[in-house]
């Protein structure tokens, strides 16, 4: 039986200081079906950097990039791509 996908959306603003921590968790996760998507959020530091360079080592994470600092706008933009059936939020 194959798992279904759950699809975490993690809504980033100015987050350089705890993405990786975020991250390592997420990918840590004993459930493995997964797709990641870090919308990047208005964001004015490296957090955009920091979220390219796991996409590197996890094909689950993919970026998506507003300029706007909307946490909002970033959530809809994150379902508005996601496939799974379920989501997850993480603020």
């Amino acid at each position: 039986m194959v798992e279904p996908l759950i699809s975490v959306i993690i809504a980033i603003y100015n987050g350089e200081k705890y993405i990786d921590n975020c991250l390592s968790k997420v990918v840590a996760q004993t459930y493995k079906n997964l797709e990641i998507l870090c919308v990047i959020n208005g964001t004015t530091d490296s957090t955009e950097e920091k979220v390219r360079e796991w996409m590197k080592k996890d094909d689950r994470i993919r970026v998506l990039v507003t300029e706007i600092a909307d946490l909002g706008r970033a959530s809809n933009i994150g379902i508005e791509n996601t496939t799974g059936p379920y989501l997850s939020f993480i603020d």
